[in-house]
């Protein structure tokens, strides 16, 4: 329990608006962690007069302690016309990150200041890996990733970059998946490394290993949204229909705009025998991406056990047009061969089939793609 965090009560009772009191009470209050009443006090005396340097600081300070990041952006905006110094400078880079507002972040850790401060490392690799800019980010933590100021977090969060582009693209980055074994083994102790060991594992076909290693993560960083994804995508992998569907659902939210996480919701809830969610997720995902051959492939499947041959055939195709080789379409198609109808009962069957097709995609998922 916080102390008292004004020195004179009741000097600053009988003269509220004097400037000195209010700033030794603002000070005291952010030091004894009073974070609401050192903001009540710092708008009580800029109402007396503009706040000075010191001030501007600890109202930023004082912002991102709440995690209200405008107003330490904007807090931070201003002071650094008069302070240029490399801690504001990095401070207003925070913000603007926190805000999403990545090139912004980017421009300002500029080389003069990584050189000083080696650790801002971390914070623009991460921006420049959120920007979508992840060759970038993957030069810059690979270049401080040795240095004795920098800490498990930089070498984690490269892991999990060098995770996610491995076999994209350049078909001679052969090392990206060794890299990223070596980065978060050296990580062991970040929710970034974790994260990426687990990745590493549930793509190796160890999902078991992965559920565990990515609630080690969540252990120490329960807001990491990619560990919470991962959770999901394990209990997928493992077939656990029901937790699977309840992980992933509150998972996604953090990945709107991907499509693929859709469709491995709809298998979730398929397995879990929520019918009509599954096939609102297929649904979904189809608008979100016109272009996923997975997911009109997952429609054909659900159309056809559904009793609804021509809504399948209509979605197998669209899927064949998009990608042939798919998993799910390969599904629909020995699905339809295997029985003369889809009112034949083949539950076992399908069951076993569903499950694996669940299991390759919770693998696909893992990785980002571009």
């Amino acid at each position: 329990m916080h102390t008292t965090f004004d020195p004179h009560p009741d000097a600053l009772h009988n003269d509220p608006a004097n400037p000195a009191l209010l700033d030794e009470a603002a000070v005291a209050a952010y030091e004894a962690q009073q974070f609401d009443q050192c903001d009540a006090l710092l708008q009580r005396r800029e109402a007396v007069s503009p706040l000075t340097p010191p001030l501007l600081n600890l109202k930023g300070l004082c912002a991102l302690a709440t995690q209200r990041f405008d107003t330490a952006s904007h807090a931070f905006e201003a002071l650094s016309a008069t302070d240029t110094s490399f801690a504001v400078r990095y401070n207003l880079a925070y913000a603007k990150a926190m805000l999403g507002r990545f090139a912004e972040t980017i421009a300002l850790l500029d080389e003069p200041i990584l050189a000083a401060m080696p650790a801002a490392s971390e914070l623009k690799t991460r921006a420049l890996y959120l920007g979508d800019r992840p060759d970038d980010a993957i030069t810059l933590a690979a270049r401080y990733a040795d240095d004795p100021q920098v800490g498990e977090a930089l070498r984690g969060l490269l892991a999990i970059a060098l995770f996610d582009r491995d076999g994209q693209g350049d078909a001679d980055r052969p090392t990206d998946r060794q890299a990223a074994r070596h980065y978060a083994d050296r990580a062991a102790h970040s929710a970034d490394g974790l994260t990426a060991r687990a990745l590493l594992l549930l793509t190796d076909g160890l999902p078991d290993q992965a559920y565990v290693t990515f609630g080690d993560a969540l252990a120490l960083s329960p807001e990491h949204s990619r560990a919470k994804l991962g959770i999901g995508l394990a209990l997928l992998a493992l077939a656990h229909g029901d937790a699977a569907a309840a992980q992933l659902d509150n998972a996604v939210k953090a990945f709107n705009h991907r499509a693929d996480l859709r469709v491995a919701c709809g298998w979730a809830h398929l397995l879990a025998g929520e019918r009509r969610s599954a096939r609102a997720c297929f649904a979904h995902a189809t608008q979100l991406d016109h272009e996923l051959a997975e997911a009109w492939g997952a429609l054909a499947v659900f159309d056809w056990q559904d009793g609804k041959p021509e809504s399948a055939r209509s979605a197998a195709s669209r899927s064949w047009q998009l990608n042939p080789d798919n998993p799910a379409l390969s599904l629909y198609d020995s699905l339809r061969l295997a029985v003369p109808s889809p009112d034949a009962m083949f539950s076992e069957t399908f069951d076993a089939r569903i499950k694996n097709v669940a299991g390759l995609w919770a693998r696909h998922c893992a990785r980002f793609r571009e």
